[in-house]
């Protein structure tokens, strides 16, 4: 219970520090990528020492930069609405991935990375992101056509799974549950930021896609 009381409160507070970054203007929420990077960084160097370990850490350094640089280039490109419907979808993945896992998980999604994933917690927190991006985008993205927003929110989910099995991947490869105890009932920064740290470059690719072959507004 206390430590559901943690994860609850924690992850309130993360919300609220991106939605805020994002509510008060690029500048805030680039400052806040940057506080992020520093943290996974120093999550990362203690995972792999650049002494014992230099071509992985830098590896990994490098990801993270991609995936967070990308991330401001999402909310250059998508506007206000769009990059918090980025986050809309990654974090009702990742809370009804959780929940439909623990109440009806029993097959393992990839039980060799990562044990206590299952197919039906992905499925359920994949439908149900779908559903509430797809409402997001009715509310405020309404002049962003239905197909396109479609095919980016399944490129999300599924680049967020891929994400989260990866960063599970590199924690087991390092010998440790969590990334950091920076987050309390979280772990470290990265094991709160794995998911976007893929689907974000994936979404930006998309869009630069669809900017292509898309005749209406993407987004306003």
């Amino acid at each position: 219970m206390i430590e559901f009381v943690k994860r609850t409160l924690t992850g309130m507070v993360i919300v609220g520090a991106i939605v805020g970054s994002v509510l008060a203007g690029k500048l805030f929420f680039a400052a806040l990528l940057c506080i992020v990077w520093i943290c996974c960084c120093i999550e990362t160097l203690r995972l792999y020492s650049l002494r014992t370990s230099p071509l992985y850490g830098f590896l990994c350094i490098l990801y993270i930069t991609n995936g967070l640089g990308s991330l401001y280039l999402l909310y250059e490109y998508m506007g206000m609405y769009g990059i918090l419907g980025f986050w809309v979808l990654i974090w009702i993945l990742d809370i009804f991935a959780y929940i439909t896992g623990s109440l009806w998980g029993q097959h393992k999604l990839f039980p060799k990375i990562s044990p206590s994933k299952t197919w039906e917690g992905a499925i359920g927190g994949g439908v149900l992101a779908m559903l509430w991006g797809y409402v997001w985008k009715l509310w405020f993205l309404p002049d962003t056509g239905s197909w396109e927003w479609v095919l980016l929110s399944v490129s999300v989910i599924v680049a967020g799974m891929a994400g989260d099995l990866l960063e599970s991947a590199v924690k087991r490869k390092a010998g440790v549950k969590d990334s950091g105890k920076f987050l309390p009932g979280h772990g470290g920064m990265l094991d709160r930021f794995d998911s976007a740290l893929l689907a974000a470059p994936v979404a930006l690719i998309i869009c630069f896609i669809l900017n292509l072959f898309s005749d209406g507004i993407l987004f306003a």
